[in-house]
């Protein structure tokens, strides 16, 4: 069985853990589930329930999925450079034969996906919680074309 461990514990995290609780023929295992707000764990097993994404390793996942934002800035909160973890993320994908222009391309998409997921939380929920929130969009869209921009799309 694949240990997957689980990085962020909103609608698409839950989801993939249900599924991979619920479905035995997928042959997959949660090594692990994380999410920056802890009470969102509360109804998960202790044994699933990673407190500190810093000893993510100890559970020996053999796939992390989510959101590799939450990792950089769990990162960023334990004083390691942004370019220290992105530089272990591509060291590993590379030790495994992955290219480095995938690498980058997969980490630009990663962002790309987290900026519009945020956009998306923005216009459909945000504006009524946070009107304030209505001043971010502009500088999502700009680091959205940024990104954008930056990606072969060939």
């Amino acid at each position: 069985m694949a240990r997957i461990g689980l990085i962020s514990y909103g609608y698409l995290g839950s989801y993939v853990y249900d599924q991979i609780q619920t479905r035995p023929e997928l042959g997959l295992e949660i090594a692990f589930a994380y999410n920056r707000t802890p009470d969102r764990l509360a109804n998960l097993p202790s044994e699933h329930v990673l407190e500190n994404l810093a000893d993510f390793a100890v559970r020996d996942p053999d796939l992390v999925v989510g959101d590799l934002y939450c990792l950089i800035k769990e990162a960023k909160d334990q004083h390691i450079p942004k370019a220290a973890v992105d530089g272990a993320y591509k060291s590993a994908l590379q030790d495994l034969g992955v290219q480095e222009e995938v690498t980058d391309w997969h980490l630009d998409m990663g962002g790309l996906c987290w900026s519009v997921h945020c956009l998306q939380w923005i216009l459909e929920y945000g504006l009524k919680a946070i009107p304030i929130s209505k001043d971010w969009v502009p500088d999502f869209l700009t680091d959205m074309c940024a990104t954008t921009s930056r990606l072969d799309m060939s």
